[in-house]
């Protein structure tokens, strides 16, 4: 029996909750699939950071000054191929876009998607650029979305995309590629 089964791995109070709710014909569905990392969150080769523009505020910080900062962030890493990357909700379009210096992609998302999956998705798409090269470089991965950024700083993730992204991070880094979110 399937239930009996997955009740092997439940707590006291869990096992107590699906035999009551299996007794009372509850049909309680999984909210969501269990996923596993490929790769032990403690070993993983995990990114650098730069998050010097998250000091500045959007609504109290002049657009030259965010022009200045970036520029210094483009002379730090000069050695590094920049990969700018966005992600949009619109009403019922969403979307993700990965520009690099050579090239450019759009990638229409589900409408249901978030705009926090987008951004995710392109940072995804991104760190999958990286893979596809053979000879190892340095990346710096340009994203406007802190909250996936910091995502993929947690050693533990139950989004299946931010797992994505990190194990794809981790296959780069272990190829010889340096990477820098930021």
């Amino acid at each position: 029996n399937h239930n009996e089964l997955t009740n092997q791995n439940f707590s006291p109070i869990q096992k107590f909750l699906n035999n009551f709710c299996q007794n009372k014909n509850f049909n309680i569905p999984p909210i969501s699939k269990i996923s596993y990392t490929e790769t032990e969150p403690w070993s993983r080769n995990h990114p650098r950071y730069n998050l010097a523009l998250t000091r500045y505020r959007k609504s109290d910080t002049p657009r030259h000054l965010y022009a200045l900062k970036f520029s210094e962030i483009k002379d730090t890493y000069k050695e590094y191929k920049f990969i700018y990357t966005d992600g949009s909700r619109d009403n019922d379009l969403t979307g993700a876009a990965i520009v690099t210096d050579e090239d450019s992609h759009i990638i229409r998302l589900p409408s249901l998607a978030s705009n926090y999956t987008a951004e995710a998705y392109a940072i995804l798409k991104a760190i999958e650029l990286t893979l596809a090269n053979p000879e190892p470089q340095k990346y710096i991965i340009c994203s406007d979305s802190i909250s996936t950024i910091t995502a993929t700083q947690q050693l533990y993730s139950n989004s299946p995309i931010i797992q994505k992204i990190q194990n794809h991070i981790h296959q780069s880094k272990a190829r010889g590629n340096r990477i820098v979110l930021a």
